[in-house]
């Protein structure tokens, strides 16, 4: 009997089912990485998800890439350490226009990686647990505005903002689709600056209702 047979079987009796596990592959080597393991520590023995954190790569195709190699030796070794593959990076420098890092995103799913991705940077995650924001900014910009909440401090997440950052987790989600549901509205395509979906993968990770 495999491991996934026997977990089944010990869910059947009524212990908590077990934690998914997600490997997750980052552009940023501090920020990113330390929310999602900073979230998941936050939120305990509720967290129904567990990350790994794998690759870190500064370039959106390499950070695939490299996500996507992952999976492959998942596959042939014909293990199941990992429940699902996901790649966190920006719209940054790297993309010409939205359809380009959609096209891109769209290859990477094909291949049966999922992608968060935040347009212009993942600083604006962060401060849409504190308020709107709906006109076009720079990276630079989002990052300062982050600071001046208190959220960040230079790369960092700091201590005193975790609890906004659980907290008010629902307010930033749905800032963030009201934000999609705007581009779409405008004949905008998805993932257009400012944008957000980060909060699809902060999803795996909550306890379900």
């Amino acid at each position: 009997m495999n491991k996934r047979s026997s977990r089944g079987n010990r869910r059947n009796i009524g212990t908590r089912p077990p934690r998914k596990v997600i490997y997750v592959c980052t552009e940023g080597k501090v920020t990113e990485r330390k929310y999602l393991m900073g979230y998941e520590r936050e939120l305990g023995q509720a967290a129904s998800a567990h990350f790994v954190m794998g690759h870190c790569e500064s370039n959106p195709y390499k950070l695939i890439e490299l996500a996507r190699r992952e999976l492959a030796q998942q596959k042939k070794s014909r293990g199941n350490r990992y429940d699902e593959f996901w790649c966190v990076f920006d719209f940054d420098e790297y993309f010409e226009s939205p359809h380009e890092l959609n096209e891109l995103v769209s290859s990477a799913r094909k291949a049966g990686l999922e992608a968060a991705v935040s347009n212009p940077c993942f600083e604006l995650w962060l401060v849409l647990h504190c308020r709107d924001w709906t006109a076009h900014v720079e990276r630079g910009d989002i990052q300062r505005h982050a600071s001046q909440l208190k959220l960040t401090d230079r790369k960092a997440i700091i201590n005193s903002a975790w609890d906004a950052l659980v907290t008010c987790y629902e307010q930033a989600k749905q800032r963030a689709q009201r934000l999609d549901a705007k581009h779409r509205g405008d004949g905008s395509p998805p993932r257009t600056n400012p944008s957000t979906d980060v909060w699809r993968l902060v999803d795996c990770v909550r306890p379900l209702a």
